[in-house]
This record gives C-alpha cells, structure tokens and sequence, in this order.
C-alpha cells in the first residue's frame, strides 16, 4: 500500500521488505510482523519496524519514527564501538562464551543504554565480571565519561 505522510512517500507492508517502491529516490517503508526487539538486521534508513510491542504500543507519524531512528543511531553506534573493544580486553575463552549481544528496545532508553549478553550456559561469576568490567573500559576509552549510564543485561543464550 502506498500513503503520504508530510509529503513523503510512504510503502506499507505487513512483512519487511529489501527492496520497494521508490527506495532509491527517498520513500520509507514501513512493516510490521517481526516481533523482535533485538533485530537490528532489519534496519536501513528508510525501513522502520512498527509491530506494535516494538514501538510501545503507542501510533507514531513517519517524521516521529525518523527522529526516534536519529537518536537511537547514537546509541546504536556507541553499543558495536563498546563490543568491538571487548575483543582486545577479554581472553579468547570468555570471547567464546559470548553466544551474541544486542541493544533492545531499539536502544533507546531515557537516559541510559543497554547492551544484552546472551552466554553460554557455562559462564561463571568471575567471567561474567570480567565482561562487565571490559564493557565499561570499553565506553571510557571511548570517552563515554558516564559509563555508569551503560546498563548491562546477562541472559543465557
């Protein structure tokens, strides 16, 4: 289905799309069905995820989703900035006891970010210390001065 909204061509579609009407020439596509938080995959700039429990339940207009995206962008790119440096701060072992991290809820939260750390189910106390401690060298080397902001949310993988 094709809409306007503030004058901006709008694709609607129950599933993701790769490709859509007018995606090379600036119009958005908007979908629903993926229920998942954590899917960053699905991102692109044009592209936005609106199922309901991803966005809070709450009706959003397109230029609501485009700031929203705009702010989530900075912590979207603080969060694979801190992981990436987790791999010259952790030996090799725990590294691989880190099935995969992610940022939910798109990343946004009021005053904080979040980074998910979905282990092994043989990860003990003082691993998942040393991840902690590595996540929050991570954001100071890169000059987050409040890594107290950064939240860290261990689930078993």
């Amino acid at each position: 289905m094709r809409i306007r909204d503030n004058n901006k061509l709008v694709i609607l579609s129950h599933y993701p799309m790769e490709e859509w009407d007018g995606l090379y020439r600036g119009s958005y596509h908007l979908f629903g069905h993926v229920h998942n938080k954590d899917q960053h995959l699905l991102k692109l700039d044009n592209r936005f995820n609106v199922c309901t429990d991803v966005i809070g339940f709450t009706p959003r207009i397109l230029d609501e989703l485009i700031e929203i995206r705009e702010s989530d962008k900075l912590n979207f790119d603080l969060y694979k900035k801190i992981v990436e440096g987790l791999e010259g701060k952790l030996s090799k072992e725990i590294l691989e006891k880190i099935a995969y991290t992610s940022i939910p809820n798109e990343g946004k939260y009021d005053d904080h970010i979040v980074i998910r750390v979905h282990l092994s189910d043989d990860v003990d106390m003082d691993e998942m210390g040393c991840i902690l401690i590595s996540i929050r060298k991570s954001a100071e080397a890169l000059g987050y001065s409040n890594a107290k902001r950064i939240m860290v949310d261990f689930l078993n993988a």
